[in-house]
């Protein structure tokens, strides 16, 4: 065992390198965290988790969130569960808060991804170059690998369950399965997407035909941990989860008809075009028997581990495009990240295989694939994201008591949160940086239900003042249909004249890697040192018509 892991530092260093180097190459470790709507949600919660563990206040975990959230709400544990955010807080813990530090993490989770390719190519008796090489060159990868995201975390964990189901269906012992039962618990409490990996047994079965492990206690282990490990928490979040769903709460054919053909198209364009696809799908259906027609012991070992690692991976491949058409959320197809590391090593196998039926060996086959995958789907990608997080910080280093309020998009109003919680240093938040979204109007995940509860100017600077709101940075590059109401009446609001707000700084906003010229403006309210400096709390359970969930409360007398 030691012996295996020593071999795979060498790919472990050198993948990690490349994919820091490629982020850093494309900017990504200067960027924001902003390529995502998602992406300051899991920094800013990740920071929230290593300020948690250096704080000492173990007791009260959902209490010390609520009052994290309250000072920077931007916090999405339960919209997504907490394997991310406790590895990356135990990362920032050691290695520091800070963009930088939060894209080595990612790099390194990828580095982890191609050492466990590189261990899979050779026991499938497959020179691990080639998965390896396709995987680390895939636009997929490459943007991941400078994003604060889920994906590849979740990719490493089920890459890892599946080559554990694989020998499970191979070999049906106890090892396999609590080994595919833990990494599957990893995996489905990084990101829901994993349940997918309930078809590798399921249809696992279907495919080799080993239906006497069902008969076997093992066979039934991971279904007991993952029910008793992730059911809990499943059961508490669902509902929370389902409300954020682009296309409802419930499945629906509409949905499923319009997501299927753009997943489709994505397994061609996002894993590597059409020749990738095709060694993939020959890899996945073709057998790779040797030519002998009574191959010894080693060899008839190396055909089941190949025939039980084609029908895992198809298994999930299968479960995963069920579930990404049917459960109504995003279809985006950044989502096959997850299949990927299997489709480069059925690439692999499935070159081998025509080069055994057609000659020439499997070296022209991954050429003619590489040659179609450089002039297709190969493209650099940076990663340009700019806040107004620059003009805020030497402003609230002057003033460190001074309150934010950020009127943008959620990109927009993540970007200066995640920037500010950056530089607060914890381990408690001090700082009340408030997003225009959470506390001057309610909706949901996805912007629907739209009410926004201060309509007027009077009503709207009284709410500015009761919270003691010093400066306000306003985000005009924000795409239209993210304009809203209180956006207008924010910038109505500090242009009125006598309206006793102050422009002090205005600079360029940069999103996806286009400039807006003097987009971010920030105001400063004249006098708010005056203004009494309420309590802002977090009330979760407000119904909407009550108004926003973050609340202030005032103190007596005041």
């Amino acid at each position: 065992m030691a012996r295996s892991v020593r071999s795979l530092l060498p790919v472990l260093l050198a993948g990690f390198l490349v994919l820091l180097g490629s982020a850093w190459l494309r900017g990504a470790l200067a960027s924001g965290v902003g390529a995502q709507d998602d992406e300051p949600a899991h920094f800013v919660t990740a920071i929230m988790v290593r300020d948690w563990l250096l704080s000492g206040a173990y007791a009260d975990p959902v209490g010390y969130a609520r009052t994290y959230y309250a000072h920077l709400p931007k916090v999405a544990i339960g919209q997504w569960p907490p394997v991310l955010y406790g590895a990356l807080g135990l990362w920032m813990v050691v290695f520091g808060v800070g963009t930088a530090s939060a894209v080595a993490f990612v790099c390194a989770v990828g580095a982890a991804l191609l050492a466990l390719v590189s261990r899979a190519a050779c026991g499938l008796g497959l020179p691990p170059w080639g998965p390896v090489a396709l995987l680390i060159a895939l636009p997929l990868v490459q943007r991941l690998s400078g994003m604060v995201m889920t994906e590849l975390p979740l990719a490493l964990g089920c890459t890892a369950a599946v080559l554990a189901g694989a020998r499970l269906l191979q070999r049906g012992d106890l090892r396999s399965s609590l080994a595919f039962g833990l990494w599957a618990v990893v995996a489905i409490l990084t990101k829901g997407n994993a349940l997918a990996l309930a078809a590798v047994p399921a249809l696992g079965v279907l495919l080799t035909g080993r239906f006497e492990l069902l008969r076997r206690p093992a066979f039934w282990l991971p279904a007991v941990l993952v029910l008793g490990l992730c059911a809990p928490w499943y059961l508490f979040t669902t509902g929370y989860q389902a409300s954020s769903w682009d296309g409802g709460a419930t499945p629906h054919w509409a949905y499923t008809a319009s997501a299927t053909p753009i997943y489709l198209r994505g397994l061609v364009a996002d894993l590597g075009g059409m020749g990738v696809a095709l060694l993939a799908l020959a890899g996945l259906l073709l057998p790779t028997r040797s030519a002998a027609l009574e191959p010894d012991g080693a060899q008839q070992e190396l055909e089941d581990t190949r025939r039980a690692f084609r029908a895992a991976s198809g298994a999930f491949l299968v479960g995963l495009l069920l579930l990404l058409v049917i459960l109504p959320s995003s279809p985006l197809t950044r989502h096959l990240c997850l299949i990927a590391p299997c489709w480069a090593l059925l690439a692999g196998l499935g070159a081998e295989a025509l080069g055994r039926r057609l000659g020439g060996g499997p070296l022209p086959w991954l050429g003619l694939a590489a040659v179609a995958f450089l002039a297709g789907p190969f493209e650099v990608v940076r990663k340009d994201e700019l806040g107004a997080t620059p003009l805020l910080a030497p402003l609230c280093a002057e003033a460190p008591d001074a309150r934010v309020l950020v009127a943008s998009d959620a990109i927009g109003e993540g970007l200066v949160i995640g920037g500010l919680a950056a530089l607060e240093g914890g381990p408690r938040p001090r700082r009340f940086v408030l997003r225009a979204s959470r506390f001057l109007i309610t909706d949901d995940w996805n912007g629907r239900q739209y009410t926004n509860h201060y309509p007027t100017l009077p009503a709207l600077q009284a709410r500015l003042d009761d919270a003691s709101v010093a400066l306000l940075a306003l985000d005009a590059s924000m795409p239209p249909e993210r304009w809203f109401e209180h956006h207008r009446l924010l910038r109505e609001l500090v242009e009125a004249e006598g309206s006793g707000w102050t422009r002090v700084a205005v600079g360029d906003a940069v999103r996806a890697g286009v400039r807006h010229a003097e987009a971010l403006e920030v105001w400063e309210r004249d006098g708010w040192r005056s203004l009494p400096a309420h309590p802002i709390v977090y009330e979760p359970e407000r119904a909407p018509e009550q108004g926003p969930a973050l609340q202030v409360r005032k103190v007596a007398g005041s």
